[in-house]
């Protein structure tokens, strides 16, 4: 009942932000039913899972302050780096007249930082906190970040790669930092449970924000066209 419930309430999600405002309108029976269908197969799923002796994802990990704030963090530095990783390449191509390789030369100093720092934060946590690592590193990451939300038509390659170096440290560190924070409170027993829900909800967070980020970018096209 946990996977069945899980699964489709996921799906509902998926499909509703996917179709919205592009086959269906927002305020359709279709889309509605398929939110309302989201919300309803999440209380089951959590019925379902408080009632099970071996749930799929067992909320008393939550209780855990270090593994919620882990999860949440993976969630949302799991949605920069595929929000990154998929626009910034279309904006160097659709916007600025690049081509696929000026699209791989402005990704490479993020995935190299991603790199260095998911190797460098696991090394250096035998020395230091995770907060001690994960502070400067999401620092990063936000500076970069908002460093893209200013970038125009006029913005330079250059200007973006640099404002790359910035994202990449800062996700690359989640990567392996947060795992390992995670897994810190917990026995060995529950260890598996632990990891497999942290990637999940850090995937879903990707999907998430690939799809948000969609909506964004393909809404202002579909006004145009409306328009014409």
């Amino acid at each position: 009942m946990g996977a069945l419930t899980l699964v489709g309430a996921i799906v509902c999600l998926m499909f509703a932000l996917e179709l919205g405002g592009k086959q269906y309108a927002w305020d359709s029976a279709q889309i509605l039913g398929l939110f309302a269908g989201f919300v309803l197969l999440v209380i089951l799923f959590v019925f379902a899972e408080m009632r099970a002796s071996e749930p799929i994802i067992s909320f008393q990990m939550f209780k855990a302050r270090l593994y919620a704030s882990s999860t949440i963090l993976a969630m949302l530095s799991g949605a920069a780096f595929v929000a990154a990783s998929v626009y910034i390449p279309i904006f160097i191509q659709g916007v600025l007249g690049g081509t696929a390789k000026n699209s791989g030369l402005v990704l490479l100093p993020m995935m190299l930082g991603t790199v260095v720092t998911a190797a460098g934060g696991g090394a250096v946590l035998t020395k230091l906190s995770y907060r001690t690592v994960m502070i400067p590193t999401l620092s990063l990451l936000v500076v970069g970040i908002t460093l893209l939300t200013t970038i125009t038509p006029e913005t330079s390659h250059l200007t973006i790669t640099v404002y790359m170096v910035f994202v990449g440290p800062g996700i690359g560190a989640s990567f392996s930092v947060l795992t390992n924070a995670a897994l810190h409170s917990f026995p060995l027993q529950q260890r598996g449970s632990v990891y497999s829900t942290l990637n999940f909800i850090r995937s879903l967070g990707m999907t998430l924000g690939i799809t948000l980020f969609g909506i964004v970018q393909s809404q202002p096209f579909v006004d145009s066209h409306i328009d014409r």
